[in-house]
């Protein structure tokens, strides 16, 4: 019994909601960090006077480096 209760518990009302808050939450935090690295990114094309591909290139950021979807 303990068992089938414990394969049913994904099913639980209060388990999918706090899982859809604990993925808002993880969803906010990557686009911080996305615009975190956009700021940065921009800070240092103005200061350095760098394009957008050799700053990529050094930091190793990829080409399509953008906010999740």
């Amino acid at each position: 019994l303990k068992v089938r209760l414990e394969a049913l518990k994904d099913c639980d009302p209060k388990v999918t909601e706090q899982l859809q808050k604990d993925c808002t939450v993880a969803k906010e935090a990557v686009n911080r960090w996305t615009d975190n690295v956009f700021l940065v990114k921009s800070w240092c094309k103005e200061k350095f006077n760098l394009e957008d591909a050799e700053l990529n290139k050094q930091f190793d950021i990829p080409e399509d480096f953008d906010y999740p979807e």
